[in-house]
């Protein structure tokens, strides 16, 4: 067997298991999750989890918002505003993993992974919340565009 074909065969088991994984992820986000009950043993209903992309995004968006900030300083940029605006909502969105990410970033300690409750108590609730951020978000688009 050669280089090439090991390769070939590394990356198609690969794209195997990437698909079952978003399939199994697709399935867990509309509630359906494959081989794990809704409700824990004690009959509480189960707390989601905190999507690690989530706070790395958020860290990320934080530290490129930084950069140019900078950058808008430097050269006299007239978004100096728009800039602070946008890493105050970034600070906003971190401000729940902030302890957390003090233990992590700073204290060097472990940390547990967060655990978010629900927003909404029914699934009706939380469908007219993505509703209503489409609609906010395409009256947006077509206003300011």
């Amino acid at each position: 067997m050669t280089v090439l074909q090991m390769i070939e065969t590394d990356l198609s088991k690969a794209k195997v298991d990437f698909d079952r994984l978003m399939r199994e992820d697709l399935q867990c986000s509309t509630g359906r999750c494959p081989g794990r009950s809704r409700r824990s043993r004690t009959g509480r209903r189960a707390r989601r989890r905190s999507r690690p992309s989530r706070d790395s995004g958020a860290l990320l968006c934080l530290a490129d918002l930084a950069l140019v900030l900078s950058l808008n300083l430097t050269y006299d940029i007239g978004l100096k505003l728009t800039t602070i605006h946008l890493i105050l909502l970034t600070v906003f969105l971190l401000a729940s993993y902030f302890r957390r990410l003090l233990n992590f970033l700073i204290f060097d300690r472990v940390t547990e992974a967060a655990a978010e409750p629900a927003l909404f108590k029914t699934a009706g609730a939380s469908r007219m919340a993505v509703a209503a951020q489409a609609f906010v978000g395409v009256y947006l688009l077509v206003t300011l565009a």
